[in-house]
């Protein structure tokens, strides 16, 4: 398997996209002088591990990851009408005039650090029965 032919792989893989959409992930395209062909690079970013929660020391409803929290921040409250088990308890609590609370938990250096640190803690808090996450992240 080639370099490119791993890079449309991952890319399109769930992995990627998830990746990509979550910001974590950036690809390049630009053209060489050399006869016009497209190379592509993927950049990785820092990013980091948050949780939310309905107050400060609520139990933990959901572990995601991103390398900007205020833009997934925006993202959440856009989708809180989505028929999700997150996006319900989400939508209700903005429905109650309530915030959720984002809290950091761990950065990363690189998106294969940061899929594998949600796993760890998806992993972590799955057996708490208050995870609204519906996969098993990264």
């Amino acid at each position: 398997m080639t370099q490119l032919d791993w890079l449309h792989f991952f890319v399109f893989s769930s992995l990627g996209l998830n990746l990509l959409l979550c910001g974590v992930l950036t690809i390049v395209w630009y053209r060489t002088k050399d006869y016009g062909k497209q190379h592509y690079v993927v950049k990785d970013k820092p990013g980091v591990v948050y949780v939310v929660r309905e107050t400060f020391n609520g139990p933990i409803r959901y572990i995601g990851i991103t390398s900007n929290l205020d833009r997934r921040k925006a993202e959440h409250r856009r989708r809180a009408t989505l028929n999700t088990p997150f996006y319900k308890w989400l939508g209700d609590l903005y429905s109650r005039g309530m915030e959720p609370v984002f809290d950091i938990v761990q950065e990363c250096p690189d998106r294969r650090n940061l899929a594998k640190a949600e796993r760890e803690w998806i992993a972590k808090f799955a057996t708490t029965g208050t995870l609204l996450n519906s996969t098993n992240g990264g």
